[in-house]
């Protein structure tokens, strides 16, 4: 399917509400002070006090809010780093702007929605929120936003599949995942390619630059896994790690290692490799379910694994041991990451809803699972 024109999307859900009446006398009656209105006035408050439905934000629990405004699977969810702004694409053919800067729900509300008329797979976000790509089932998008915080169309001559996408640190690179299995290197500003990179017989699951941007790291979907060392002129050499049957991977903060996680029925296993010398340097679990995605905070001392058994795995990665499993409210997710002071993760899938969870609440961190 081709791209089209922009539009804009919205919902707002609403609630309905009955009582019986008391019968005297052969008729219906209501008294004022009759006890079904005060449970009546009172179920009235509770929900209203439990959903919010002002700019697509339901609050809930203390510590955790619940952004609506997508219909279908969650693909890909973002934080710019600098802007407060959280970003997100799905099945429903849109890409969702949120301002996530503040970390109560109140704080949390949609600003954009921008759509096509294709599945929408992958999303990016330079680190600035001056520039927004996405990919779909026939198409690639870039946007730029100006002072007015309006968002522009920007033409890329690209069309086919791209499943995953990545911009790098500095926002001067767009690495987009096609359905040949190349990766291809964009130019962000001047929408100018600049290199072609080929070795995977299959289309790209995920794309990830390293930290501190020297690295570019990606995943297919038949478990091939490549890394390649990135210069001024240009992508230099692979890395000699190349575990296969690889589900997921997530660069560490140090840009050297790499968690991966390995799934095959002969081959299960969640650990941190050396991107130089291509050994295992940790191994985290026997990875015995699987995992959809994965991503480390900020400091990098914790690593996020959305489990296939739809439980969310917090890792201590000083200890190199489980520290905390979330398992309520969870669902099938898709798509995790953390927010850029590393104290709220953010995370969506099947049930269309993107969750955002307050790690250091008291409220929250009650609830945790810990082993």
């Amino acid at each position: 399917m081709r791209q089209g024109p922009l539009t804009s999307t919205s919902r707002i859900d609403e609630g309905e509400s009955a009582v019986a009446g008391r019968s005297r006398s052969g008729r219906v009656r209501m008294s004022f002070l009759s006890k079904e209105v005060f449970v009546l006035l009172g179920l009235l408050v509770g929900f209203g006090l439990m959903v919010v439905t002002d700019h697509g934000t339901e609050q809930a629990q203390a510590g955790r809010s619940t952004l609506r405004g997508h219909e279908g699977v969650i693909e890909s969810v973002a934080f710019a780093k600098d802007s407060g702004m959280l970003v997100s694409c799905g099945w429903d053919r849109t890409v969702r702007t949120w301002a996530v800067g503040d970390r109560s729900s109140d704080g949390c509300r949609e600003l954009d929605s921008l759509g096509s008329q294709a599945h929408m797979f992958a999303v990016a976000i330079s680190r600035d929120g001056r520039y927004l790509a996405a990919g779909g089932s026939d198409s690639l998008h870039l946007w730029s936003r100006d002072d007015q915080s309006r968002w522009s169309a920007i033409e890329i001559p690209d069309r086919g599949s791209h499943h995953a996408l990545a911009m790098s640190p500095d926002g001067g690179l767009l690495a987009a995942g096609c359905g040949d299995g190349s990766i291809k290197l964009w130019e962000v500003s001047g929408r100018k390619q600049v290199a072609v990179l080929k070795g995977f017989s299959d289309e790209l699951r995920k794309l990830e630059f390293s930290p501190d941007g020297t690295h570019l790291g990606g995943v297919s979907f038949s478990g091939e896994f490549m890394a390649w060392e990135l210069t001024p002129g240009g992508p230099s050499r692979r890395s000699l790690l190349q575990p296969n049957h690889v589900q997921m991977f997530a660069f560490a903060a140090d840009s050297r290692s790499v968690a991966i996680a390995q799934f095959s029925p002969d081959h299960k296993s969640l650990g941190l490799w050396e991107l130089e010398t291509g050994k295992r340097m940790l191994q985290l679990s026997e990875n015995p379910d699987g995992v959809n995605a994965l991503a480390f905070s900020p400091d990098g001392r914790t690593l996020a694994s959305a489990d296939v058994d739809q439980s969310i795995s917090l890792w201590d990665m000083d200890a190199g041991r489980l520290k905390a499993r979330i398992r309520e409210g969870v669902g099938w997710v898709k798509t995790l990451a953390f927010s850029p002071d590393g104290r709220r993760i953010a995370f969506g899938g099947k049930d269309s809803a993107i969750r955002l969870h307050d790690l250091e609440s008291t409220a929250w961190v009650d609830g945790l699972d810990r082993s």
